[in-house]
């Protein structure tokens, strides 16, 4: 049986609140992707399958999402056979995860990075610089529809999407996102990077203290976080987060 909090993750990823109007969301009784015309993994993704019918399942999000799509099944989903079932339709396993989990109240030692939240144009050219860099994607142009989707999802009182950079010496050098889920009383964070220069100098540590201060005051009690075995599993296991369940990535051949 499932852990409540590995649920409760699940449930997260299955809150695609933040899906922009070009992406389409499907979530029925163990089955939950998304799809989108335009030709990116993150826009035709699917994170629940489980039940009764998984083929056909499987049959009707293949004819749906684009040639460039991926599952990330979480624990829940990790049922017997399932592994056999996507590689009927094309998608083969790719990395592996950890969930992992910390409590708001964990103290962090500060650094001499300076955060700050995003909370305008400049700010989130800033985040999304370091993000692309950091995750080796090289600097892109930014639609400038992705520019005011992304703004609104993260200003304004009721913004789900918090987003942080660090700066050493005014440069933008680290970032992490957090989504809040108030009712399942869980954060998640995602996107902590820092360029390869800056690193050994506290800002990662720096930009998870901003998002744990920010949890804690939307009255969250635990943020997690599906970690990438051989990249950001060691570095949030060094600093207290304990793990939980497991995460399987499927991608299309």
């Amino acid at each position: 049986m499932s852990h409540p909090l590995d649920l409760a993750f699940e449930a997260s990823q299955r809150d695609a609140f933040w899906l922009p109007s070009w992406a389409t969301l499907v979530d029925e009784e163990g089955l939950c992707f998304w799809h989108s015309q335009r030709p990116e993994p993150m826009l035709n993704t699917g994170v629940c399958l489980r039940g009764p019918q998984r083929r056909a399942k499987l049959q009707r999000a293949r004819a749906r999402m684009g040639p460039s799509s991926q599952w990330n099944l979480a624990e829940p989903s990790l049922e017997q056979g399932v592994e056999a079932d996507l590689g009927a339709f094309g998608w083969t396993p790719g990395p592996t995860y950890t969930l992992r989990i910390l409590n708001t109240s964990t103290p962090l030692s500060t650094s001499e990075v300076t955060v700050a939240p995003v909370s305008d144009r400049r700010s989130l050219l800033d985040a999304i610089s370091v993000a692309d860099q950091a995750f080796g994607r090289g600097l892109q142009p930014v639609p400038e529809d992705r520019i005011q989707q992304e703004l609104r999802a993260c200003t304004g009182d009721l913004a789900r999407v918090h987003r942080f950079v660090g700066y050493l010496d005014g440069e933008p050098v680290s970032y992490g996102g957090l989504n809040s889920y108030p009712q399942l009383k869980v954060g998640f964070l995602w996107a902590g990077s820092t360029l390869e220069h800056a690193r050994g100098r506290g800002a990662y540590r720096a930009v998870l203290a901003a998002r744990l201060h920010r949890a804690r005051a939307l009255g969250l009690e635990i943020v997690g976080l599906y970690a990438k075995h051989d990249t950001s599993d060691p570095i949030v296991a060094a600093m207290g987060f304990r793990p939980l369940g497991q995460m399987q990535q499927f991608l299309a051949d």
